[in-house]
């Protein structure tokens, strides 16, 4: 089998879904990403979730709160970091720079609201 299919299971997550490309399984833990992305000087926090594509079924988007807006680090430098230590399917589609990341109220990072950013 080739090409990209995405198997849901229980979480309401669609990055938490397994991928199946060319008959490999490869499991992206949102985890991994952000570690690698709060790595990057001048990362104070990141979040990764999955967001709907037609192509593939989810994508990675990662949300990022730099230490300082005023210095925060390029998309660029985001990218560059993301391709020197992840894997390709687990680099982020999108980067998005915030200066807070939405919160449940428990104070818990809130990934419907990371989604909607």
């Amino acid at each position: 089998m080739s090409g990209v299919q995405v198997l849901h299971g229980a979480s309401d997550d669609p990055l938490l879904a397994v991928f199946l490309i060319s008959s490999m399984e490869l499991d992206l833990q949102p985890g991994d990403v952000v570690k690698v992305l709060e790595q990057l000087p001048g990362v104070k926090e990141a979040s990764v979730v999955g967001i709907s594509d037609t192509r593939l079924g989810a994508i990675p988007v990662a949300a990022i709160v730099p230490e300082s807006m005023d210095h925060a680090p390029t998309i660029e430098d985001l990218e560059r970091h993301a391709r020197a230590l992840l894997t390709p399917y687990q680099i982020p589609a999108q980067f998005r720079i915030v200066a807070d990341l939405p919160r449940t109220p428990s104070l818990k990072v809130s990934m419907p609201g990371v989604r909607a950013l």
